[in-house]
């Protein structure tokens, strides 16, 4: 008897434990799927792991363990990928066809359902554009102030952008309410941005002094009264090269000009390949390195976010610009000539007058 007790507990036990760790079922059928096995990540601390889905004639069905309302992502081996959101107790159920995965139909909660009605706001005959769209998620998220789905979009559409708008995201994110805003992404969201807005028109780059080729400090006091394009770059990134060519054809159309320089500042580990691409590429203008990499504390003053970056300071160490091109800079010292010339002007008429 006293065997049969404890073998009972022990059923009871793994029935509990089993209960505790599956008390979310997500089931689906995506039409067209030819794979054995899609996968479901977490985007966030509140659900940091990637389960695996495996597939049968395109039918999945996995139990789950969420402890609170997460954001997860359903990803194909394609590429593609889908916002699901799980919570605790909850039955999700997927359905739709792989050749058109936003119009997917998610149920089981309310954000599953609020993601699935915005998607078939945007289902038109006609391809919505990127304005259409972002105005439709920046309605959802002021008028779901509460909402996951108001994260996702805000991600979505907003911060991974080629140029994100910071103080947009800034206003997004301050209409959002409750625990939205204590979420780990918001939070590390909101750290990315006081980062990035280091680097804002208006804001001043912080001091540097670091070495040349040759070990002897270059300072920002080096280009006084002068305008300074700054580029940060790395040999052994490849997509710094295009810049380089572009910045290489500038320097020789401007390196007469008494009123603007250019500084490329690296962010290689290995000096010997920094200076070795100096050489081969040709790049005449001030370069310095102090070998540190991204670990560096000046990159990390800077809070320097991607390579290649290019900032273009005013002579008082102000950030006119972020990331211009060629044409665009040339187009600027154009202006500032036009400008220093009608002050020339200016200053030798008042002189006239005064006499």
């Amino acid at each position: 008897m006293k065997k049969l007790t404890i073998l009972l507990w022990g059923v009871l036990a793994a029935a509990c434990a089993h209960q505790k760790t599956s008390d979310t079922l997500l089931e689906g059928e995506i039409k067209g799927l030819a794979v054995d096995t899609i996968y479901l990540c977490g985007t966030d601390l509140l659900y940091d792991r990637m389960d695996t889905l495996p597939v049968e004639n395109g039918k999945f069905r996995v139990h789950l363990s969420p402890d609170t309302l997460v954001s997860t992502r359903l990803l194909l081996t394609d590429g593609n990928e889908y916002p699901i959101f799980l919570s605790k107790n909850s039955h999700i159920r997927i359905e739709g066809n792989s050749a058109q995965l936003q119009a997917l139909r998610v149920d089981g909660n309310e954000a599953n359902e609020e993601m699935t009605q915005f998607n078939q706001l945007l289902a038109s005959p006609a391809q919505p554009t990127t304005e259409v769209i972002q105005q439709q998620a920046e309605e959802f998220i002021q008028s779901h102030p509460r909402s996951l789905v108001s994260i996702y979009l805000l991600e979505h559409y907003f911060v991974l952008q080629p140029q994100p708008d910071i103080r947009h995201i800034r206003r997004l994110i301050n209409s959002m309410a409750g625990e939205l805003k204590d979420r780990p992404y918001i939070i590390q969201l909101q750290q990315r941005l006081s980062d990035l807005e280091k680097m804002e028109p208006g804001k001043a780059l912080p001091y540097f002094s670091l070495p040349d080729v040759k070990g002897k400090k270059i300072s920002r006091n080096d280009f006084k009264d002068q305008y300074l394009l700054v580029n940060f770059w790395a040999s052994y990134d490849d997509n710094c090269r295009p810049m380089l060519d572009s910045l290489r054809a500038l320097y020789r159309n401007e390196k007469k000009n008494k009123h603007f320089a250019m500084l490329g500042i690296s962010l290689d580990v290995d000096t010997a390949a920094w200076r070795k691409a100096i050489r081969q590429d040709s790049l005449q203008w001030q370069q310095v390195c102090d070998g540190q990499g991204w670990t560096s504390e000046y990159i990390r003053n800077t809070a320097l976010q991607e390579l290649p970056t290019n900032l273009l300071l005013a002579p008082t160490g102000r950030i006119e610009a972020v990331n211009l091109t060629k044409q665009e800079v040339e187009k600027r010292l154009k202006r500032i000539a036009e400008e220093e010339k009608q002050r020339q002007q200016k200053a030798k008429k008042s002189k006239i007058l005064k006499r």
